[in-house]
């Protein structure tokens, strides 16, 4: 599954994950496992606010043109 390729379901379930993990973040210290998982479900977040922040950039300056 590339990044530009996620499904509704896939993001869905990227979100979910992220709740789990702060949750158990509550409970107990996460593993090394953990940590390098949720550092990878936020970057993929911060690529896809990135993304979309992009896509509307490019519309406004479409529409400005």
């Amino acid at each position: 599954m590339s990044a530009g390729c996620l499904t509704h379901r896939d993001i869905a379930n990227q979100d979910r994950r992220r709740e789990e993990l702060a949750n158990l973040r509550l409970q107990r210290p996460l593993s090394e496992a953990e940590l390098r998982e949720e550092e990878q479900l936020e970057n993929r977040l911060a690529m896809r606010v990135w993304r979309a922040q992009q896509r509307e950039t490019e519309a406004r300056l479409k529409e400005a043109a």
